[in-house]
């Protein structure tokens, strides 16, 4: 029996299916449009799915089995059944992340946005449509969730004082993603720090230095102190009169201001070592590392300048890497951090205040084929091809990140740090000459058919045709 014939083999096949839901990706293409071959693959491992033949990813059936499963099958779905109500309505009660997937019309469902929302504690809010980010009842439901959520709401509604003042009652932090006018309103801020004293660090600059506004937040949580203005942490009688914790005051007098760096990893445990060595060298205090998969390492001799946290998270709870960084700035308020991946270098020194923006330039591997021992930023000596300076990483004020963005995140507005915007356009080329990152961005062709092999922790695609066109001069060789 030849290979293809053997692919071919319904019994045998249903067998394999039956085994592992994953081989329907090598059965014959008769099989992947035979129903009961595909049903049997989803039954098996709901993410079989993907390989089903286009006729069945039409087939209702086929794929409400699918979705019930997994959520996240509705992307493989044909047109028709993304327009399909009640298989939207199967998946993001599945898992609510779904939505992204959806038709333009199912996005500006209610009810399926709602049923996504009230599903996950993720971004869903995210993938509504632009009227629906507009109502009132959607985003409290999302903000009830998640008080993050807030920032996918629209403009209109985080300049809306009635509505922002019912979402710092219920959680105060609400507060950094209200219009900058409301952040400096009075009524606002005073019933953001009386939920959460700590939301003191999203009012205005003016706000943080009226004792009224301060000495509510102190009373609700006496850390908020940190978060006032450096007069009203001078002024003596106001520290008494607010009855501040004597132990939050000594640290607030006496304790310098550490200096952070905050990385996920996955594999890069030959080059974390040199990645360290460097940053600890450029200032930094102290290293965070969230460990995604790292099974052989022995960090021990940088004692306490490490932290490693294991870091797993269901799928369905969103990208890992937004999640950790979320997960270090809800630990920690105090001090500065640098934002930035195991193959990227700060260069030059430390900015001198945090809130900095960081241009990010991309190197490439100059036509190695192997792994090299010498450290990283010794085999790299010219810029990649690939522009890469719309990248924008932060060092940040971890009591005030007013202009923090996520990894990665690209075409961003760039805020001060009370979050007025300073041009009215997105960012697309370098705002600081004078901090930057070199990207080591796709190393040897050795290391680059590892990446390959183990995917990335954001869950991007990669193809060796990238390398080489970061690389071109490679393909001759």
């Amino acid at each position: 029996m030849t290979l293809k014939t053997y692919l071919a083999d319904k019994d045998t096949m249903l067998t394999l299916v039956q085994k592992d839901g994953r081989n329907l990706e090598y059965v014959s293409e008769v099989l992947k449009n035979d129903k009961e071959v595909v049903l049997a693959a989803i039954k098996q491992n709901g993410t079989a799915f993907k390989f089903a033949s286009d006729d069945l990813k039409n087939d209702k059936e086929v794929v409400l089995s699918a979705v019930n499963r997994v959520g996240l099958n509705l992307e493989f779905a044909s047109a028709k059944l993304k327009n399909d109500k009640d298989v939207v309505l199967t998946a993001v009660a599945q898992n609510g992340l779904s939505l992204q997937y959806a038709s333009n019309e199912l996005t500006n469902n209610k009810k399926v946005v709602l049923a996504a929302i009230n599903n996950n504690v993720g971004s869903n809010l995210e993938f509504a449509s632009v009227a629906l980010k507009n109502e009132n009842e959607v985003v409290l439901t999302a903000l009830k969730k998640n008080a993050d959520l807030l920032i996918h709401a629209s403009d209109s509604l985080k300049n809306n004082k009635e509505f922002i003042l019912e979402c710092v009652k219920y959680n105060g932090r609400s507060l950094e993603y209200a219009s900058y006018e409301l952040r400096n309103d009075k009524d606002v801020v005073l019933a953001a720090v009386e939920q959460n004293g700590c939301a003191l660090m999203f009012a205005s600059d003016i706000l943080k230095s009226k004792k009224k506004i301060v000495l509510a937040a102190v009373k609700q949580n006496k850390k908020a102190i940190f978060y006032a203005s450096i007069d009203l942490q001078k002024d003596n009688e106001f520290i008494l009169e607010s009855n501040a914790n004597n132990n939050y005051i000594s640290k607030l007098k006496y304790k310098s201001r550490q200096r952070y760096i905050c990385a996920i990893v996955k594999d890069e445990q030959l080059y974390i070592e040199h990645w360290l060595e460097h940053h600890y060298a450029k200032g930094i205090d102290k290293a965070f590392i969230y460990n995604h998969g790292i099974t052989n390492y022995n960090l021990s001799k940088y004692g306490n300048c490490i932290e490693i946290i294991e870091w797993h998270p269901k799928e369905e709870m969103g990208n890992p890497q937004v999640l950790a960084y979320n997960h270090f700035l809800e630990n920690h308020r105090e001090g500065t951090c640098l934002f930035i991946d195991i193959d990227e270098y700060l260069y030059g020194e430390l900015p001198k205040n945090g809130n900095t923006v960081l241009e990010d330039i991309s190197y490439d591997s100059n036509g190695h084929f192997f792994y090299c021992q010498q450290p990283v930023t010794e085999r790299f000596t010219r810029e990649a091809i690939v522009h890469m300076t719309c990248n924008l990483k932060t060092y940040s004020d971890l009591s005030n990140p007013g202009t923090f963005f996520s990894s990665h995140r690209t075409n961003a507005k760039l805020h001060d740090v009370d979050g007025r915007l300073i041009l009215d356009q997105t960012i697309s080329y370098p705002t600081s000459r004078s901090a930057y990152l070199r990207h080591y961005i796709t190393k040897s062709l050795e290391e680059y058919k590892i990446k390959l092999l183990r995917g990335s922790i954001t869950k991007g695609l990669r193809t060796m045709e990238y390398f080489y066109r970061v690389n071109p001069e490679m393909k001759s060789i």
